[in-house]
Formats: C-alpha cells, sequence, structure tokens
C-alpha cells in the first residue's frame, strides 16, 4: 500500500466561508530496496482523481490528472472543497489504461481494460506504468490539515534473485530472463467500496479479472553474491492469474538455456508478490520461493520453500 497525501491549504478563517483548495502531494511508505516505486510515485506517473460531494453525490472533478515529480509531490489544476461545506468522497487510480482516461471522464462504472508491459527489464516507465494503484478517502470534512490517502496495489509482482553458482554460467548479453505464456492484459471495475472494505485483500481482488492476450515478460538481469545483505531483484509487474506449469527460463551465453517450471498450484493474486531465490548452477537450479504482502519486509532465508 502506498500513501498520498491530499492537503487542504487555505487560512483558518476560510475554512467555513471562502474556498479551501486540495492540494495533492505523495508520500509512499517505506517498503523494501527490493520495491521499485517505493518511496515516491515515479516522476511523470499519472494518477487520476475523482472528487465527490458527499452529501447529495454530486461529482466535483472527474479524472484531475495529477503528475507526479518523483520528490512526493503531484501538479495539477487547483482543486476546492466545496461551498455547500459539505464533506468529500476521493477515489485515485494509477495503471496503464487502454484508453488512458480523459479529464472530466466519468468515474468508470464498467470494467476498464488495462495492460502490464512485456519488457520490464529496464525498471522504468515499462514498469511503473503498469502498477495499477487504487485508493479510496471518505467522508472527508473542510480542513487545513494533511489528508491520506492510502493507494493499494491491485496487480501481483513477481522477484528473481539470482546468484550464479557451480560452473559460474554466464547469462545471455540481454532478454536472458523471461517468464513464457503470461496474461497481459485484463480489466479493472473500481469499486466506491468503505475504506475498510478496500483494506480488505479479497475484496480487492475482485475488481480485477485477467484477460486473454498473453505472451512472454522479459525481467532484468542482474546477479547477486548472496540471498542476504546483498539481494538483488529482477522485478515484474504480473497480471493475477493461474501461474502453474509456466516457464522461468535463464538464457546463457552459451546459447543453452536453464528452465525452471513454476509449480502447478501457484495462483499470482492481487496485492501479492512472490519472491525467487535462484541458484544458477551449469547444470541445474536450486529454486526457493515465498509469497508476502506487497508492501512487507523480507523474511528470514529461512521461510523460503525450497525447490530444487
Amino acid at each position: 500500500a502506498a500513501a498520498l497525501t491530499l492537503t487542504a491549504c487555505s487560512n483558518d478563517e476560510n475554512l467555513n466561508d471562502g474556498p479551501v483548495e486540495l492540494r495533492l502531494s505523495s508520500s509512499l511508505e517505506v517498503q523494501t530496496r527490493a520495491n521499485t516505486q517505493a518511496t515516491a510515485i515515479a516522476k511523470d506517473e499519472i494518477v487520476s482523481v475523482w472528487v465527490d460531494d458527499a452529501g447529495n453525490g454530486t461529482p466535483l472533478y472527474k479524472a484531475y490528472q495529477l503528475k507526479a515529480d518523483g520528490a512526493n509531490g503531484l501538479s495539477g489544476t487547483p482543486m476546492y472543497f466545496p461551498q455547500t461545506g459539505n464533506d468529500v468522497d476521493i477515489y485515485a487510480m494509477h495503471g496503464n489504461f487502454t484508453p488512458a482516461f480523459a479529464i472530466d471522464e466519468d468515474f468508470p462504472t464498467e470494467s476498464k481494460t488495462f495492460t502490464v508491459a512485456s519488457d520490464q527489464s529496464e525498471m522504468g516507465t515499462s514498469y511503473t506504468n503498469s502498477d495499477l494503484l487504487y485508493a479510496v478517502k471518505q467522508d472527508v470534512a473542510r480542513t487545513p490539515e494533511n489528508v491520506n490517502l492510502t493507494f493499494y496495489h491491485m496487480l501481483s509482482k513477481i522477484e528473481v534473485a539470482v546468484v550464479v553458482g557451480d560452473g559460474a554460467p554466464a547469462l545471455a548479453a540481454d532478454n536472458a530472463i523471461s517468464i513464457g505464456n503470461v496474461i497481459t492484459d485484463g480489466t479493472f471495475k473500481p469499486a466506491k467500496i468503505s475504506e475498510t472494505e478496500i483494506a480488505d485483500q479479497a475484496a480487492r481482488a475482485q475488481m480485477i479479472t485477467a484477460g486473454s492476450t498473453s505472451g512472454n515478460i522479459i525481467l532484468g538481469q542482474e546477479t547477486c553474491t548472496d540471498f542476504y545483505g546483498n539481494v538483488v531483484y529482477n522485478e515484474a509487474v504480473i497480471v493475477p492469474q493461474n501461474m502453474g506449469g509456466k516457464t522461468i527460463s535463464f538464457n546463457l551465453a552459451s546459447g543453452g538455456v536453464l528452465k525452471y517450471n513454476i509449480p502447478s498450484t501457484t495462483i499470482f493474486e492481487s496485492g501479492k508478490k512472490y519472491r525467487y531465490h535462484i541458484t544458477m548452477r551449469l547444470s541445474d537450479l536450486s529454486v526457493a520461493a515465498e509469497i508476502v504482502d506487497w508492501d512487507d519486509s523480507p523474511v528470514p532465508e529461512d521461510d523460503f520453500a525450497t525447490m530444487d
């Protein structure tokens, strides 16, 4: 979950009878270094915001486009609390939607199509655009204080750490690590549910449906010396889906390929990340895996399940 701060900036004397501006700035909960886009929404990423008058349900702002500056700031056209004095409900989302939201577009009542990038090897915009986030904050009263929104990761993530073992096999120069036959699209049907409900992983999962387009997902190919203090992860955002039987391939500079078949019972769920610690030997792979909430810190190595 990522925290976004919604600030109402005004002189206190204007709180009851004058315009009270809403200004958005972002701050993300500090996560592990394995999480890209962990301390701030990445620079130039777009967050779409809807603000409703909580007293009568009237939309005040629709699909306002706010741009992240990469340092916890968000900029866009000013917004204000309603002159009715009523509270407001706020809904915000970020993702690689097709088509992208246009300003003044109604809150989606039908499913919205999204995609994740096939090549996420560079951990740049292809990854950060793919990260679908959603936040809900209801019954927000006029205030000069910060109003905190909590964004949730709606998709899944894979993290692969690789240690070079016996025989020192070298990875190919590019496109060395990939996952085959992965669904890369889906639909998102956001619900105006309460903050308590959206905190429930099962409720969030119901908003996401996997699509039918599939292909390879290319990861980065950094290696690390160990899985403890020097662990480095190659990450990719994945549409929640049945990953059983799919193959993680390691193309070697020699032309050979090492492969790991994901166990048949593996289902990638919304808001979860799936970590694989892989020791790459010349003839085979040794794999240890764990499943954690996306925003959790790492657990000790002993908590990984080992699969040779």
